[in-house]
């Protein structure tokens, strides 16, 4: 019984995870950045005398914070199976590690630090989203992501070449002394003319 065909189903499924593995990363930062950006908004609104505005810029941030923890732990599937960079779980698990920071500034009333951790912050999101969206999978062949189909390397084209080479040779070994062409025999030197007598010279 031949497995070809379940191979060839597995290689497809992994291609085709490969290729929308940075979907999840670009949907959940994309959410996070929204929030993290309406903090500012209701920021404004407290200033501005809207006390309720307050509640909503709490909540709000531990709402971000957990969609930012999200974001970092759909990043992963840009390396696995996406084979992408890894750094942005990375930068999406200090950007929460910034937000929590962000928080207990805002309890502790620390206005001083709390205001441009938060423009830093936003400031942040937004670039990971705009990355996550113009990001693109590695086609096949790039960062070490091995190629579909026979061999391309450089070691792979030589033996290719040395095949080739050798197959036609093997052939004509192959064949059998009667299915041979017979020799041609070697031509006949052309008859040599004697040299014409000389006259003989009178005095």
């Amino acid at each position: 019984m031949s497995h070809r065909p379940f191979r060839l189903t597995v290689t497809v499924a992994a291609a085709l995870l490969r290729r929308l593995s940075h979907w999840p990363f670009r949907v959940t930062m994309t959410v996070a950045a929204v929030l993290l950006f309406n903090q500012a908004i209701f920021a404004g609104r407290m200033l501005s005398g809207s006390f309720p505005a307050l509640h909503t810029h709490r909540e709000n941030a531990t709402v971000a914070g957990v969609a930012v923890l999200v974001a970092a732990v759909s990043a992963i599937p840009l390396r696995w199976p996406g084979r992408g960079p890894l750094w942005p779980a990375l930068a999406g698990l200090g950007l929460f590690g910034l937000i929590a920071l962000q928080i207990l500034l805002g309890f502790r009333r620390t206005l001083v630090v709390h205001v441009p951790l938060g423009v830093s912050i936003i400031a942040l999101g937004v670039l990971l989203a705009v990355w996550a969206w113009r990001y693109r999978p590695p086609s096949p062949g790039e960062r070490g992501q091995p190629a579909a189909g026979p061999m391309t390397s450089p070691t792979a084209a030589l033996v290719d070449a040395s095949a080739a080479t050798v197959r036609p040779a093997a052939s004509r070994a192959a064949i059998p002394p009667e299915a041979a062409p017979p020799a041609r025999p070697p031509e006949a030197a052309p008859p040599t003319r004697p040299p014409a007598p000389t006259p003989a010279s009178t005095r």
